[in-house]
Order: C-alpha cells, then sequence, then structure tokens
C-alpha cells in the first residue's frame, strides 16, 4: 500500500514538474469537487462554472474527441468532451463543451490552444466544465485540486452533526454516554463554495478522526480507483466504496471507533484542498 501511495505522488509530481501546469479557464468558479456524492456514484471531477473559453492544462495530444458535428458520436453523459495524454501518462478530460466549439482535425495542443467553450451538453444542470484527471500508470482518477495551481478560498468546511450508532445527532461540543466500547461514527459535513453568492455545497478533501489525540480514522478524497470489491475512494487505510462512505448527500459514514473503558475525547478535523481546516469535538463516556 504504501509503495502503491508513494509512487502515485512521485507520478503526480513529474507531471507537475514537467511544466507550468495552469487551471483550464481563466475564472476559476468552483461549483463541484472530487468525490462528491452524484446519487449512486462518486463525482470523478471537478465542475468549474461560467461560460468561458477551455485551455489544456499542458501540452497534450489528442486522444478521444467526441464532438456532436461528428458522425459515430458515443451518447454520453459528459456530451461533447476532449481527452488529452501528456507527459507521465496523465490524461486531461473536459466536458460538458459547447457545440460547435472544438476545434476540428487536430492532433497535438499547447496550452494556449482553445479545446472549446464551457457549455451544458451531455447531462447537465447548467453550463459548466467537468474537469478529470487521469493516472494511466496507477489506472487512478487523480483530484484535480491536488495539481492544479492553489485557489483563493478562505471559508472553512461546516461541521454540522456527529453521530454515534443508532444515537440521535450530537452538536459539536456536545456529550454522549454509552455503554458499548465500540461505536460507527457518522458526519454531516460540507465545504462551502468560496466563489458562490449563494448556498453552494461541496466535498471536503480530508477527514480525520481523533480519539484522546491519536487517530483513528482518516479519508481523503484523493484518488477513485477500481478494485476487487468495486469502486473505491481514498488511498489509504480509509478506502470506502460509495454505498459503505455515504448515507446521504452531506453525511459520510467514517468507520468504527475503538474506546476506552472510560471517558473519550473526540475529534474530528475537516479540511479542504486549500488548507482550511474545521475542528469539532465531542466527549464520549463509557459506562
Amino acid at each position: 500500500m504504501k509503495r502503491i501511495i508513494l509512487l502515485f505522488f512521485l507520478c503526480i509530481y513529474a507531471f507537475f514538474s514537467a511544466g507550468a501546469i495552469d487551471w483550464p479557464v481563466e475564472d476559476r468558479y468552483l461549483t463541484a469537487t472530487f468525490g462528491e456524492s452524484r446519487i449512486d456514484h462518486f463525482h470523478t471531477g471537478i465542475d468549474i462554472g461560467r461560460e468561458q473559453e477551455v485551455k489544456p492544462v499542458e501540452r497534450g495530444e489528442l486522444v478521444f474527441i467526441n464532438d456532436s458535428r461528428m458522425y459515430g458520436t458515443i451518447p454520453s453523459g459528459m456530451g461533447n468532451f476532449v481527452i488529452l495524454e501528456h507527459a507521465g501518462k496523465i490524461r486531461s478530460v473536459y466536458a460538458h463543451l459547447a457545440p460547435n466549439s472544438i476545434p476540428v482535425n487536430r492532433e497535438r495542443f499547447q496550452k494556449r490552444d482553445a479545446l472549446g467553450l464551457i457549455g451544458e451538453s451531455g447531462y447537465s444542470l447548467g453550463k459548466h466544465l467537468h474537469f478529470e484527471l487521469i493516472d494511466r500508470k496507477l489506472d487512478r482518477l487523480v483530484n484535480p485540486l491536488l495539481v492544479l495551481p492553489p485557489y483563493r478560498d478562505e471559508q472553512a468546511p461546516v461541521i454540522e452533526s456527529l453521530r454515534f450508532n443508532e444515537l440521535e445527532p450530537v452538536s459539536p461540543g456536545g456529550r454522549v454516554i454509552t455503554e458499548n466500547t465500540e461505536l460507527p461514527i457518522s458526519i454531516v459535513t460540507y465545504d462551502p463554495s468560496a466563489e458562490a453568492d449563494y448556498f453552494l455545497p461541496t466535498a471536503p478533501y480530508s477527514i480525520e478522526v481523533r480519539v484522546n489525540g491519536e487517530s483513528a480514522l482518516l479519508l481523503n478524497f484523493d484518488m477513485i480507483q477500481s478494485e476487487a470489491g468495486g469502486v473505491t475512494m481514498g488511498s489509504e487505510t480509509g478506502r470506502k466504496t460509495f454505498h459503505e462512505l455515504y448515507s446521504g448527500d452531506w453525511e459520510y459514514q467514517l468507520g468504527r471507533l475503538d474506546l476506552d473503558d472510560d471517558v473519550n475525547e473526540i475529534t474530528v478535523l475537516v479540511s479542504d484542498a486549500a488548507g482550511n481546516t474545521t475542528a469539532a469535538e465531542v466527549t464520549l463516556s463509557v459506562r
């Protein structure tokens, strides 16, 4: 496992170092993040709003194009989309592009070249770019916010409540008395959009649970891969399938806690990709 994680970060570092990678758009209006719930599956990229020109994040070669003007177009929820291959066997995907905006008869693209315009082709509830990064060496989808330059975000995640077993939700700062030394924990949390002037929740980047100061559970929204047990998210021991993780749009089932037969101080840390962190503490007394 550690070797796979190391290889992953080496691949990402090589891609990042190959050139000055940049966002695919000028206006970084982030409307959805990696790993969010999409009813029955993970969101496999990030979404960027506002109608604007889309460019490659790095120079690359065309792998595939799906354009409604072309014969043999594949019906797809991604609508009109382009896939490019970059150094280090990294692929980038640009989806929901506007009709008639994708350049034709091109095989190589530089960063300055236009790939199309943000649109709402395919399955879309509004104009946005769905952007993905694929690491072909490890056959994984990568959270683009790990690779793209930092974006301005000063809003920390929100923790609404915690739940232990079948007990009622507990607000941060609350106290729970139980007879069990092993309890499942779930959390209702989200990261408010840094750009929207209305309520627009997105998924965080990481959730960590500590018991009496020691890390007990950790989930990173960093990569999605296909395994024998299904499609999972996470790179460490917190790896989960969609149905193992989500019990609601913003409610995450994190796992089971082993508690001392006494007073346990539970701390939950939720962070976004910009490094903003929110902490919530709950006291669990085992009697």
